[in-house]
């Protein structure tokens, strides 16, 4: 009888090795009959979703739902029939949590199929995460404001354009079709791509960042850009460049619009002679405008500090109010504005007018700045103005003449001459009254016409005669002269008067004597020429001794008459004559 321990023996060697194999899997093994029952499972049993007892002798159907009972079914089918070992993908949820596996199936004998089944969850899920985050970043690149695109460092140092976003697209004008897949050089031509390739090249040497502004004459029109190259490393070698870039053209124009507004307000700057400064107290940092360094007669590069700031005013009691303002700027926020004479880095004394405001984040100045204006020269002139309208007072207080300044059509001012020219004791009587109310009512409207005509700078005879209202409602004759006051805001006049009644009544009583005058000389040539003639007539006669034309008697009594008449045209004359010579008499 044939010794078959030895083949007994190797079928157990070989019974162990496919079970500690089979064991040794990751998978789990079922073998499966025709109907889809299990009669054994096998491999890493530790990872059966359902307790051991619950599956063997039990059909597919009463673990799996139907769609995924139908799957397993057809693999199951297709292995007895003899076809090659065919996988299948599922799920299977078990309390609220979603499982993957694969399925692979191969014929074990006639009846049964052995099925080979594998979690495959955590790759599932990996591909899952990683499609989400695939999503997330097309939308964030073909979203992003940013034109984005990507370069391919090829061999012998050839950049290839492998994908652009949608920014890029619509700001350069360069689609798909003309860009991806082709080197710079057959985009833009031999000449203008080997120039924006040597960026690409500058960014490999470089092996970091690059960022750069380039201007390029693109489909979408020529525009200024900020450009950023980040190279990409796989396996220490840079194989891609991830670019973006910024549309800055319109930063670019108004950059350039800032830059003549800057040249502009440095204009400005330097006729009113103002300049700035920045004072940051966390810091302890200071710094002036040129123009401030200008009004200090410092040099461009000198750099002040807080405490040499305040060294330039000399004077204690200027430098106290700025350290004293500037303190309660920062501490509580408190704007000034102060007129302070500092000296100069060339030693000279000067005023200037500082204006200081401040910033505050969290309850904290973060910063306090301001102007500094030269207005040394605006003292001066004010102090000299000043000087000029002290003189001025001085003339007028002295004027023999009234004076008044005149502001809407009211009393402001009236010297001592003419208190007096109007009988008023004391200013107030006189002060605040409207023009209405020391001009004759049939004189005011001429009067007032031609201070408007004077106000709208027509041109107004002067001088004018009108008849002014005394402090005791009498009248008096002035004659007035009027001029605009230059250095007053609102328009004002000065008005100069005189009383020139007694020169109206001389001129009346001059008018009267000359019509005297021009009577008594017609007299003369009319009124006496009769009796005169008369008389000459009878000399004539008595020198011919004609008496038969007239009788000696006629001719004494016409002698008579004419001296009679002669004689009462005299007394008149005199009487006349008198009464001019001596008015006062009669």
């Amino acid at each position: 009888m044939p010794d078959y321990t030895s083949y007994e023996t190797a079928l157990q060697e070989e019974k162990r090795f496919s079970e500690t194999l089979v064991s040794s899997l990751p998978d789990l093994v079922f073998l499966f009959d025709g109907q889809g029952r299990c009669l054994d499972v096998r491999g890493s049993t530790q990872n059966l979703l359902l307790p051991e007892s619950e599956v063997l002798g039990r059909r597919l159907s009463e673990m799996m739902p139907a769609d995924t009972t139908a799957l397993l079914f057809k693999l199951i089918k297709g292995a007895l029939e003899g076809n090659t070992a065919s996988a299948a993908e599922y799920t299977f949820t078990l309390k609220g949590e979603v499982y993957y596996f694969e399925s692979r199936c191969v014929k074990f004998d006639e009846n049964r199929v052995m099925m080979l089944v594998r979690d495959i969850s955590s790759r599932i899920k990996a591909e899952i995460e990683r499609d989400n985050l695939l999503a997330e970043y097309e939308v964030l690149f073909d979203s992003n404001h940013l034109a984005i695109f990507l370069i391919s460092v090829e061999n012998e140092g050839r950049f290839v354009y492998m994908r652009t976003n949608k920014t890029h697209v619509e700001t350069t004008g360069l689609t798909p079709e003309v860009l991806w897949n082709k080197s710079p050089e057959e985009v833009f031509g031999e000449s203008f791509g080997s120039e924006i390739s040597k960026n690409y090249q500058k960014c490999i040497r470089k092996g970091d960042t690059l960022i750069y502004e380039e201007e390029l004459e693109l489909p979408a029109g020529r525009k200024n850009w900020l450009t950023a190259l980040k190279p990409v490393r796989i396996n220490g070698r840079i194989v891609f460049i991830i670019g973006s870039a910024a549309d800055i053209t319109e930063l670019k124009q108004n950059e350039k619009v800032l830059l003549k507004q800057k040249e502009q307000l440095e204009q400005i700057s330097e006729v009113s002679r103002v300049g700035g400064f920045e004072y940051f107290p966390k810091e302890e940092r200071l710094f002036w405008t040129r123009m401030t360094k200008k009004i200090h007669a410092m040099p461009e590069n000198y750099q002040p500090d807080i405490a040499a700031a305040f060294s330039f005013f000399t004077k204690p009691e200027h430098r106290n109010k700025i350290e004293a303002a500037a303190s309660e700027a920062i501490l509580q926020g408190k704007p000034y504005d102060l007129e302070l004479q500092i000296t100069d880095g060339d030693g000279t004394e000067k005023w200037i007018r500082a204006i200081g405001t401040t910033a505050f984040e969290n309850g904290e100045c973060v910063r306090l700045y301001g102007t500094f204006q030269d207005i040394d020269a605006q003292k001066r002139l004010e102090r000299l103005s000043r000087a000029n309208e002290q003189r001025y007072m001085n003339i007028l207080q002295a004027a023999p003449n009234g004076m008044v300044v005149i502001t809407d059509m009211k009393i402001d001012y009236i010297n001592p001459s003419g208190l007096v020219l109007l009988g008023a004791g004391r200013m107030a009587d006189v002060v605040g009254k409207y023009v209405k109310e020391l001009v004759h009512p049939d004189d005011y409207l001429l009067g007032s016409l031609k201070i408007i005509d004077m106000i709208n700078g027509k041109p107004v005879k002067f001088p004018h005669e009108l008849r002014l209202i005394k402090n005791d409602g009498s009248f008096i004759d002035a004659e007035i002269t009027a001029a605009f006051l230059p250095s007053v805001e609102t328009p004002a006049l000065l008005v100069i008067f005189s009383d020139i009644t007694e020169r109206k009544n001389n001129r009346r009583a001059i008018e009267e004597q000359n019509r005297v005058l021009r009577q008594i000389a017609w007299e003369q040539s009319h009124v006496v020429r009769g009796p005169v003639s008369r008389l000459m007539c009878l000399a004539d006669a008595i020198e011919t001794a004609d008496f038969q034309i007239i009788s000696q008697k006629e001719m004494l009594d016409g002698i008579v008459q004419s001296a009679q008449e002669l004689d009462d045209i005299i007394r008149d004359i005199s009487d006349k004559a008198n009464r001019l010579l001596h008015p006062e008499a009669f």
